[in-house]
């Protein structure tokens, strides 16, 4: 069934699938305000100093999560589920392997009028510098975006970071954002003291309207200040952190960004400077939402997704929301499980796991191979991108060499293993000695968390213990 959508403030009527508002919790339509779709723009190009050695040859953006998706497919997955298909994709570091992926998994059907363009930071004869940061990004491609907003009717641009964990209908941002009439909306996610000097930190009146914003404060004055009072209606107690996502009116962005060509960073140089001089209104999001900054962040990101009831899911029947997550189709065959057990573990299509291997609390990529007798807890495994074929297998254990995946009679507990990683026989990587920082050739521990990097060869019966 097709409704009619009443437009406030609009000069367009659009059709609108009647589930999409059941969907949103409308009971009418007129409840639901709605106008062109804005232009989606994703920003991909962070370096994630953080994830080292996770981003040695891969820009954050591109980092695996859940056996087979990348972190930019969260970004982009709430825009198509959003019916936001015009999307650009910010690059910049190592960003090869993310501009493949987006190419190859995201092809917009024309009827939709959409598209997903990856937008790699490049110099010009205008332009001699790489993005110097968030709002320079935009700058940079404010040709392209205006150009894309003058073909689609589009009013607003939307800037979401493409590395960060959330489930979000983008739609009632936008509905919040149109309501109040705003020059610029930003989202923030109600979060405790321990991790205000790490967001940007949002103060609000009544209405929601932002009244101060202060970027990474350190003093501990300054972070009591910011905190919602104990008896507000609203979080008490709380901190309004800014989860770098901001909707903008497209005429007042473009001439903010052309007027101050000085400020490169939405945070820490752009909205200090506009709370009192424009309608800035923050918009509560109040659902699970992760910046995976670090290591620990990602890794522990990563382990509740083996736990029965995880913050965030995948499955739409078990929390009971319509949100699909999108990625490439690879065409590969099962899981192969021959005589393995596992316990709060994700297997992903195509790994083989051979007898008497035990998994718990793990997560276990495409392709990957692990031999007999292995035991692995508490760990993250990346996988491979192509198969070692059984001969060349063979051939390699007859010439002294290292297959491909985890050898036989290995034990690993709380490591994160990357792509195409080759494990000798009785390998322990266990790290008992609770070591928290260490730097090796063929290893880094970082937070207690034993990292091997990609490509990396472990010989037989190396030991971390």
């Amino acid at each position: 069934m097709l409704l009619v959508v009443e437009v406030i403030d609009v000069e367009m009527i659009k059709l609108y699938r009647s589930d999409t508002f059941i969907m949103l919790g409308f009971t009418r339509v007129e409840e639901f305000v709605y106008m062109a779709r804005p232009i989606m723009v994703i920003l991909g190009g962070g370096a994630g100093k953080g994830l080292y050695p996770l981003t040695k040859t891969r820009s954050k953006a591109a980092v695996p999560f859940g056996t087979k998706y990348r972190l930019v497919d969260i970004a982009i997955s709430n825009c198509i589920n959003s019916e936001y298909y015009q999307i650009f994709v910010l690059t910049q570091f190592n960003s090869g392997s993310v501009n493949r992926h987006i190419v190859q998994t995201y092809q917009i059907p024309p009827f939709l009028d959409g598209f997903v363009d990856p937008r790699a930071a490049s110099l010009t004869a205008d332009n001699r510098h790489w993005y110097q940061g968030t709002a320079d990004a935009v700058r940079q491609n404010l040709g392209t975006i205006c150009g894309a907003a003058e073909i689609s009717n589009a009013q607003q641009v939307m800037i979401v970071s493409g590395d960060h964990l959330y489930h979000m209908d983008y739609r009632k941002v936008m509905d919040f954002h149109l309501k109040k009439g705003a020059d610029v909306t930003l989202c923030v996610n109600p979060v405790q003291r321990d991790r205000a000097s790490t967001l940007g930190i949002a103060q609000w009146d009544d209405d929601h309207r932002v009244t101060r914003f202060v970027e990474k404060p350190k003093d501990d004055a300054l972070i009591d200040s910011l905190q919602i009072p104990h008896d507000a209606e609203e979080f008490p107690g709380a901190f309004l952190g800014s989860m770098g996502l901001y909707v903008f009116e497209i005429e007042w962005l473009k001439q903010f960004l052309t007027d101050h060509s000085d400020r490169h960073e939405f945070g820490r140089d752009f909205l200090p400077g506009v709370v009192g001089s424009s309608r800035v209104f923050a918009y509560a999001f109040e659902d699970y939402w992760e910046n995976v900054g670090d290591i620990r962040s990602y890794y522990d990101a990563m382990m509740q997704l083996c736990k029965p009831n995880p913050r965030f899911d995948f499955d739409p029947v078990i929390n009971n929301h319509r949100h699909r997550l999108f990625t490439r189709g690879r065409s590969l065959p099962p899981a192969k499980i021959n005589g393995a057990t596992f316990e709060n573990a994700m297997i992903a299509e195509g790994a083989i796991l051979e007898v008497r291997t035990q998994i718990s609390n793990s997560l276990v990529g495409m392709r990957a191979f692990i031999d007999t007798d292995v035991v692995i807890e508490d760990s993250i495994l990346f996988g491979c991108d192509e198969y070692e074929a059984i001969p060349e297998r063979q051939r390699r254990f007859q010439a002294g060499e290292i297959p491909l995946g985890i050898g036989s009679g290995s034990r690993l507990s709380r490591c994160i293993i990357d792509k195409n990683v080759r494990i000798g026989r009785n390998v322990i990587l266990e790290n008992r000695s609770g070591v928290m920082f260490a730097d090796a050739e063929k290893y880094s521990i970082l937070d207690g968390i034993i990292v091997v990097p990609r490509d990396t060869v472990i010989e037989d019966n190396f030991r971390i213990e």
